[in-house]
């Protein structure tokens, strides 16, 4: 817009209508200059009112890219899975766990077992729970009923009766759908071992799942979801490794060394990527 000619306010009368009547061409000129400053000053309010895009800032409870990761050092680990556009990462104070949010299930949990954590005789109860901000992502325990699985800790109940953190393992974020024969045979015998390790020194864990193959839902379940076909754990206490690849088929009679796997193998079925966190 072109800024008009200023008129001299000296001549301006004192009654408007004189002015407009005996000056109609300066009365013109006023006229468009008023309007020029009134676009002037909205244009210059709606900048003061404009703000930049804001930076999200990041939630300490979800996590949505593994990018967070290389910057971040973890008590959990030191290295771990790359996640993918349909996975978010949940941080608990005992764990950090990502969870498949079309499986609505972790896809893995990575925790550390220390003796301090499970060294008395109580026993914490088997109270699982969705809190509110996961059941968009996750399971509920209702979904569970009469569903032919039952609800595997990913992160063993026996490594945290002594926390005072302890019921975070009952979060369904950390359960995974298993078959009696799984959770009670050679998974509890990979827990056990876990713990007998711990007595010496702290074991960091880190364990999932695999969709290699079709599984039968959750019979009752009334939302959308996967059931995997294998669950996996990798462990390592000081220079010693173990890793295992359990599918949902196995027994309680099988023995856990059946399904020993080479730990490089397992990182390679996992994922084709791993982040380094420090």
């Amino acid at each position: 817009m072109q800024k008009p000619e200023r008129p001299d306010p000296e001549r301006f009368p004192p009654n408007i209508m004189e002015f407009r009547q005996e000056r109609p061409e300066e009365f013109k000129m006023w006229i468009v200059l008023a309007v020029f400053l009134f676009v002037v000053g909205l244009l210059l309010v709606g900048c003061g009112h404009a703000q930049e895009t804001p930076v999200p800032v990041p939630d300490p409870m979800f996590q949505q890219s593994s990018d967070s990761l290389e910057k971040t050092r973890s008590v959990f680990g030191d290295e771990f899975p790359e996640t993918t556009n349909r996975q978010v990462l949940v941080q608990r104070h005992l764990y950090l766990a990502c969870v498949d949010v079309e499986a609505k299930q972790p896809a893995w949990v990575a925790f550390r077992v220390r003796k301090q954590d499970w060294d008395t005789e109580q026993q914490l109860a088997r109270n699982f729970t969705t809190p509110k901000e996961l059941r968009d992502i996750c399971l509920e325990p209702g979904d569970y009923n009469k569903s032919g699985y039952e609800m595997g800790h990913l992160y063993g109940l026996q490594f945290v009766t002594a926390s005072q953190y302890g019921h975070e393992v009952n979060q369904l974020c950390a359960i995974a759908a298993q078959t009696a024969g799984l959770n009670k045979g050679p998974w509890l015998d990979a827990e056990n071992r876990i713990k007998i390790a711990s007595e010496t020194s702290t074991v960091t864990v880190l364990s999932g799942q695999l969709w290699l193959s079709e599984m039968p839902p959750l019979r009752r379940a009334n939302e959308t979801h996967r059931v995997a076909s294998h669950c996996w754990i990798m462990w390592r206490a000081g220079d010693n490794r173990d890793a295992f690849l359990i599918p949902q088929t196995a027994t309680t009679k099988d023995e856990l060394e059946k399904y020993r796997i080479d730990p490089e193998e397992l990182r390679g079925k996992v994922s084709r990527r791993w982040i380094k966190t420090q």
